[in-house]
């Protein structure tokens, strides 16, 4: 009957792969999260939780810069720049939408292309393994620096605007994880944000590079 379903939407909306792959991708079977609020872990068979595994460059690379903020501003050139050539744009039509995507992976392809060729050293088919490589890049790496850098229109912009820690937090979260920061997490954050004082930004940045490290934002959740 799944299957059924599947292809009637997909002939009704006359054989949108886009669609198919958009319904599949919002299930709440495949949108499953690998966390389990049980006191016991189901086997794995019974699939009652998503299987941990790393993202491959490409899809690290994305994350990175979508993350930070990057493909966020490089969208909101490219939709000033079409609109400027033509006054009728529409970026919510689809023929908009794809013209803008056009425009912003060509604008990230350099940063792209570099950060996948640090990350992808690795066989992630076969295993995970992180390198000192990796964690200098996402610490001192120039990609990363450069978006960490206050006044370049990056997230770091955003959650220094915030004057309330406890909703910048939330921010950062919801950006580095696509979550929304546990009550332990939430407190030790704001309690190193309170001791930061006057080094706001500096604080921040380090928030950021702690997330960007941990285990948590290089696996698919």
């Amino acid at each position: 009957s799944l299957l059924q379903a599947l292809a009637d939407g997909l002939r009704d909306h006359k054989y949108d792969l886009k669609f198919l792959f958009k319904e599949i991708a919002m299930s709440r079977a495949y949108q499953r999260s690998s966390y389990f609020n049980g006191d016991t872990l189901p086997v794995a068979n019974k699939y009652f939780t998503a299987a941990i595994k790393p993202l491959s460059p490409e899809q690290f690379a994305w994350t990175l810069l979508q993350s930070l903020g990057e493909v966020q501003k490089q969208t909101k050139a490219a939709e000033a720049a079409l609109l400027s050539k033509n006054k009728e744009f529409d970026a919510a039509t689809v023929g908009g939408r794809v013209l803008v995507e056009a425009k912003v992976t060509a604008a990230l392809k350099g940063p792209f292309d570099e950060i996948v060729a640090v990350f992808a050293s690795q066989n992630t088919a076969l295993k995970f393994t992180a390198s000192a490589n990796h964690a200098l890049y996402l610490i001192n790496g120039p990609e990363i620096t450069q978006r960490l850098t206050r006044g370049g229109g990056y997230l770091i912009d955003e959650l220094l605007a915030f004057d309330d820690d406890a909703a910048m937090v939330e921010q950062l979260y919801l950006h580095m994880y696509s979550r929304k920061p546990m009550p332990a997490e939430r407190k030790q954050a704001q309690e190193f944000m309170a001791i930061a004082g006057d080094a706001k930004q500096i604080a921040v940045q380090e928030l950021m590079r702690t997330l960007l490290c941990s285990a948590e934002y290089r696996f698919v959740r």
